[in-house]
């Protein structure tokens, strides 16, 4: 029988890095072990069609979570037809901080604007989403590759380094559509640098979101 205490033990030595390396050793170690059922042609319309019916933030956030493990990694981030989760998953999160949201969806997928609504006792915010990675990056590769790159405290310095340049090149690329009416920009920051240089970036961030605070309702960063 496995002695679970020596095992809590065990890991209470870890360094953080050492942790770090344990956690992604093991999610893709379980991630290989259980097969990722497939999903049809069909059954993501349907998906797709239930999450464009409002529900309150919380089961939005579940509905999205179990559709997103449906799809295998190498597919979620490489194939057009599942564009949709990646924005349910930034609405979704940004749902649940939003302060009395009452309900919030996907927009039809023949509407080109906005990405999704959320509704608030004070009105309804319209929703882009749009995410912050390296311009360079191809994770559907990495997945395909079966070698997900693990992070050292370089890389963690290299995207800190980046996110000036990648954050203000997402954002203005929103701006330059001149939307109307102007939407809520909700923008997700997928360059984890672990903590380095937080207070700086912050700054970076806060300056970003008021430099282009004229072109939009609101802007959030995750």
């Amino acid at each position: 029988m496995t002695d679970l205490q020596k095992i809590v033990e065990d890991l209470s030595k870890l360094t953080i890095l050492e942790a770090a390396d344990l956690a992604e050793m093991l999610e893709e170690t379980w991630e290989k072990e259980i097969p990722t059922p497939c999903l049809s042609a069909e059954e993501l319309s349907i998906a797709r069609a239930d999450l464009e019916v409002s529900c309150v933030p919380r089961e939005f956030f579940q509905k999205m979570e179990i559709l997103a493990k449906r799809i295998p990694s190498e597919d979620l981030f490489d194939a057009p037809r599942f564009g949709f989760v990646l924005d349910a998953m930034i609405l979704a999160n940004f749902a649940v901080r939003v302060d009395g949201a009452t309900g919030v969806r996907l927009m039809p997928e023949r509407e080109r604007f906005p990405d999704g609504i959320i509704e608030t006792p004070n009105g309804t915010l319209k929703i882009e989403v749009t995410e912050v990675d390296r311009e360079s990056r191809r994770r559907g590769d990495e997945y395909k590759s079966g070698v997900t790159p693990r992070d050292s405290i370089t890389d963690w310095q290299e995207k800190a380094n980046a996110i000036p340049a990648e954050l203000e090149r997402v954002i203005l690329k929103k701006v330059n559509k001149h939307y109307d009416p102007k939407p809520t920009l909700v923008v997700y920051l997928n360059l984890d640098e672990y903590g380095i240089r937080q207070k700086e970036i912050l700054t970076i961030i806060e300056e970003a979101k008021r430099r282009h605070a004229s072109s939009f309702e609101g802007v959030h960063v995750l």
